[in-house]
C-alpha cells in the first residue's frame, strides 16, 4: 500500500470483486446504519450477517461481514449492493484504506478497476462515497477501542464485564430490548460509547455490585443521557 495525497487511478468495473472473499471489518456505526437501512434491530443484523473475531492478546472482539469472508457478501445481489446507501465504511473507501489518518491505496490484484487509467482526485472520491460522517464515527470508535485495548485493570478478563462491553458497543438494541426505535443511528452510537464509559467507571470503582445492580445503574445513566441529549 502507498499513501494517496492527491490523485490515484481507479474506476469501478462493477465486478463485485471487493464484495467476496474479503474480511470486511465493521465498526458499531456501520452495524447501526445497516440495521436502519433494513429496519431491523442490531441483534437481527448480528445474528444473520456478522462474525466476531477475537483479538487473543486483548480479548476484544471485532465484527466482520460473515458471508464475505469465504464467499459473496449476502448484501450483494447480481453484482449490486442492496444496502449501498448505508454500506460500511470499509466498502465506501475501497480500494483505499485509512490508517492513522492517512489514506492508502490497497494492493488488490483481483480488482480490475485498479488497472484502469482513469485518474480521480482523492477529495472527489471521498465526497462521492459520502464518507465524512462515517469517518468521524469511525474515529470516535477507534479512540474508544484504543482505550479498551490498553486497559490493564482486568475488565477484559472478567467474562461478564467483557460480554456486557461487547453488547454495549455492537448491539445496543439488545441491551435496550429493541426500545430505541425513535433514536437515530448517530444518537444510538453516541449513547453506546457513553454507556461503555459508565461501565468502565463502575468497574474501576470496584463496587460490590451484583449483575442486576450493574444493569440498573447503566439503564439509569442511559435514561438520563437520553433525556438530556435527545429530547
Amino acid at each position: 500500500m502507498y499513501e494517496v495525497a492527491n490523485k490515484f487511478n481507479f474506476n469501478c468495473h462493477m465486478t463485485a470483486c471487493c464484495c467476496q472473499n474479503m474480511e470486511i471489518f465493521l465498526n458499531p456505526y456501520d452495524i447501526l446504519k445497516i440495521s436502519e437501512n433494513l429496519n431491523v434491530t442490531t441483534t437481527e443484523i448480528i445474528d444473520e450477517f456478522i462474525l466476531f473475531l477475537e483479538d487473543r492478546e486483548t480479548g476484544l472482539f471485532r465484527p466482520i461481514l460473515k458471508s464475505a469472508r469465504t464467499g459473496l457478501c449476502k448484501f450483494n445481489i447480481d453484482k449490486l449492493c442492496t444496502i449501498h446507501v448505508n454500506r460500511p465504511l470499509s466498502c465506501r473507501l475501497f480500494p483505499l484504506a485509512r490508517i492513522s489518518g492517512k489514506f492508502l491505496l490497497q494492493q488488490a490484484p483481483f480488482c480490475t478497476g485498479l488497472t484502469d487509467i482513469t485518474s480521480i482526485k482523492l477529495t472527489d472520491y471521498l465526497n462521492e462515497s459520502s464518507v465524512e460522517e462515517y469517518l468521524s464515527m469511525s474515529d470516535l470508535y477507534h479512540l474508544k477501542y484504543d482505550v479498551l485495548k490498553n486497559l490493564n485493570n482486568g475488565l477484559l478478563k472478567n467474562e461478564y464485564y467483557n460480554n456486557l462491553l461487547n453488547i454495549l458497543l455492537y448491539d445496543i438494541d439488545f441491551f435496550y430490548n429493541g426500545e430505541l426505535k425513535n433514536i437515530n443511528s448517530k444518537d444510538k452510537f453516541t449513547l453506546s460509547l457513553y454507556l461503555v464509559d459508565k461501565l468502565l467507571d463502575i468497574f474501576k470503582l470496584n463496587r460490590s455490585y451484583d449483575k442486576k445492580m450493574i444493569i440498573e445503574e447503566l439503564f439509569m445513566e442511559g435514561d438520563k443521557f437520553i433525556v438530556k441529549n435527545f429530547n
